[in-house]
């Protein structure tokens, strides 16, 4: 183990502690300089989380979002990671989706209240909603509930 002054390609630097061969902390720390610190990192992300809800707004609005969508439980620091996330969700369903289905989509966004499982299903969450989303219309279909898939 031992502590070096990580430098990285946005200019800022910062105390970090590395453990391995000496070959791959190097290696490491040569690689840092191509990327961008933690901080900047997720300053771009909020900004580019920002801007998708800004262009977006509209349909949010239309869509009552913000009304619909309940607050997520964790620990702050989880409740604000998985807030992006699922605003992340949100924005693809705005433009990935059929329109008759958007709706049906933020219902079951709005059931799943665990910041954890955001975090935990991170990268994927689109896609697990919208297989249980479509699950559940093939089941409706299946009992005559809705015809939907039509």
């Amino acid at each position: 183990m031992a502590h070096y002054d990580a430098k990285y390609s946005c200019g800022h630097e910062e105390r970090i502690e590395l453990f391995g061969k000496t070959s791959k902390r190097e290696s490491y720390l040569e690689w840092l300089t191509t990327q961008k610190c933690t901080e900047c990192r997720r300053k771009e992300r909020d900004e580019r989380l920002a801007a998708e809800n800004a262009k977006n707004a509209g349909w949010r609005e239309q869509h009552h979002v913000e009304e619909i969508m309940p607050n997520l439980d964790g620990t702050p620091k989880q409740v604000k990671w998985a807030n992006d996330l699922r605003d992340g969700v949100i924005n693809r369903t705005s433009h990935d989706l059929r329109e008759r289905f958007q709706p049906r989509m933020l219902s079951i966004i709005a059931e799943y209240t665990s910041a954890a499982w955001w975090i935990e299903n991170r990268g994927e969450a689109f896609d697990v909603l919208a297989h249980v989303m479509f699950d559940r219309l093939v089941a409706e279909k299946k009992a005559g509930m809705s015809n939907e898939l039509d």
